[in-house]
């Protein structure tokens, strides 16, 4: 199985959660970071904004999905990958990657950590993004018992949440 481990930025390496996360999934893991869209990954290095292959852009017109250079690179870079899912460290990540992943249909797992889900700013400024996040990933995985209810109250269905404790 092909994994994308997506986060903001290489140092989830170094974070121990998201590392131990990487070390334990089995497949190939691709690393991708560097924004939201990711732009980088640890396979490619950074993946230019290219015009993709025809049969993307065909996917995409078929879909009516009016998505940006960035998405398309990332799309582009998933498909080369042969990723088979896409697996998000933080909310902000999975928005990100949501796009390419419902062009290409990839599942999408997100792992909520804290900030991303108690930090007010954070919140108001996904809030609308998180409930489409919500309606897309397969699963959402919360890290307390306490997460999981504050994900619920944000609109997300119980029959998709994860507790999934990390630490």
């Amino acid at each position: 199985m092909n994994i994308a481990l997506v986060t903001t930025n290489r140092k989830c390496r170094i974070e121990t959660f998201v590392k131990r996360h990487y070390d334990l999934m089995e497949g190939r893991v691709t690393l991708y970071y560097d924004g939201r869209p990711s732009r980088r990954n640890d396979v490619e290095g950074r993946f230019g904004y290219r015009q993709p292959e025809y049969y993307l852009e065909k996917i995409i017109a078929k879909l009516g999905v009016k998505c940006s250079a960035e998405i398309r690179s990332l799309s582009r870079s998933l498909h080369k990958q042969k990723i088979d899912i896409c697996y998000a460290e933080f909310g902000p990540s999975g928005i990100g990657v949501m796009p390419a992943c419902k062009i290409l249909n990839i599942p999408l797992i997100v792992n909520f950590h804290g900030h991303d889900i108690y930090a007010k700013k954070t919140v108001a400024k996904n809030l609308q993004a998180y409930r489409q996040l919500f309606k897309t990933a397969i699963f959402v995985v919360g890290v307390s018992t306490l997460m999981c209810k504050e994900l619920a109250h944000l609109g997300c269905p119980e029959k998709k949440m994860q507790y999934m404790p990390c630490g």
